[in-house]
């Protein structure tokens, strides 16, 4: 999975989007969820984005957060490393705090070139969301962003953390990744009305048809 061939269009989309946030004078945002589609409206993942309930009022600064996570760099040599993921993180988190008014401590990124604490493992990335569930406000705003490796398993979508580990068992990578699913859960679990979730990673089966291949 190559996930260098579209960055620029989708950091141009991301950034584009903080813009928006931050400069329209009209509703622009939409809550999103995830559905099962009806059995002839297959998308192919069985998967589709459903706008809910138009949002008629952006929260103040102070009640906005974000958590972005970019992943350069694997513990594991077979999951190779990308170039770019770190900077278009740091990239987005300059862009919400410039033009899109949130308050730089309340932007939290984590990235393979920080310090232990803010690694992006499966465990520091799961942590963040749980402290996220206390501190956001119910009338605020959550931005969540991720740029890294990820595949799609049984209709399963998981982001690849920087310790996850890619073995002859795809049920190993499954267990050492993030399921979207169970991210999502986490982010309702917050109670926060108005959500926005950035996820920049391709979504190969690693092991459809052939032997569990270098990821790539």
């Amino acid at each position: 999975m190559n996930l260098l061939k579209n960055r620029s269009k989708s950091l141009l989309g991301i950034l584009s989007l903080v813009f928006v946030l931050a400069t329209s004078p009209t509703p622009v945002v939409q809550g999103l969820t995830q559905t099962r589609t009806p059995q002839n409206q297959e998308d192919g993942r069985g998967l589709r984005v459903q706008p809910r309930k138009p949002v008629e009022v952006l929260p103040t600064s102070s009640k906005r957060f974000a958590l972005v996570i970019g992943v350069d760099e694997y513990e594991d040599s077979q999951i190779n490393r990308l170039e770019g993921a770190g900077n278009d993180a740091k990239a987005i988190v300059e862009a919400l705090v410039q033009y899109a008014d949130f308050p730089r401590d309340q932007v939290r990124l984590l990235t393979s070139d920080q310090p232990a604490e803010r690694k992006p493992t499966r465990n520091k990335i799961l942590r963040q969301l749980s402290n996220l569930r206390g501190a956001v406000p119910k009338d605020g705003l959550l931005l969540i962003a991720f740029a890294g490796h990820g595949i799609e398993r049984g209709g399963q979508a998981y982001l690849l953390p920087s310790d996850a580990e890619l073995s002859d068992d795809v049920s190993l990578l499954e267990q050492s990744s993030i399921n979207v699913d169970e991210m999502r859960k986490r982010i309702l679990e917050t109670g926060v009305a108005q959500v926005v979730m950035i996820l920049d990673a391709c979504r190969n089966d690693p092991a459809a048809g052939r032997a569990i291949p270098t990821i790539a």
